[in-house]
């Protein structure tokens, strides 16, 4: 069975090897939203640095896939759409899964970029995230 679905067109451990598909650019944004949706996360939280007096706020954004050709691609997506810096933290978790991670001055870029003129496809849950750090 699993030859004839190789047949068909099957490809194994493809999770491991792929990339941003082509596509128009005036869609990628909508792509890189529902990449996000399904593998990304936001946060907010307070670090403490010992040089400073009142803790500060920040935002993380961040991108997961087991391919680092696909993060690979959406850094370089980011960094053209979205003018954020293509030099960022790529982080190995295990065997099998990478990182990108953007803090909060890239984080505020990527919002933009992936939600200005949106309204409606998209999680809630996420968007409210950044927008509870612009708000604030």
């Amino acid at each position: 069975m699993y030859a004839d679905l190789l047949k068909l067109g099957l490809v194994a451990r493809k999770a491991y090897r792929v990339r941003i598909p082509t596509i128009p650019f005036n869609y990628i944004r909508d792509f890189l939203r529902g990449y996000f949706d399904g593998d990304g996360g936001v946060s907010l939280y307070l670090s403490h640095k010992k040089d400073r007096k009142t803790p500060t706020r920040v935002l993380l954004t961040t991108f997961t896939s087991c391919s680092k050709g696909m993060l690979d691609d959406v850094a370089i997506v980011l960094s053209k759409g979205g003018g954020t810096r293509l030099k960022i933290s790529q982080k190995k978790w295990g065997d099998n899964a990478f990182e990108l991670r953007y803090s909060t001055v890239d984080s505020r870029k990527i919002y933009y970029f992936l939600y200005r003129n949106q309204d409606q496809l998209f999680l809630r849950r996420k968007k409210i995230v950044f927008e509870k750090y612009l708000r604030a």
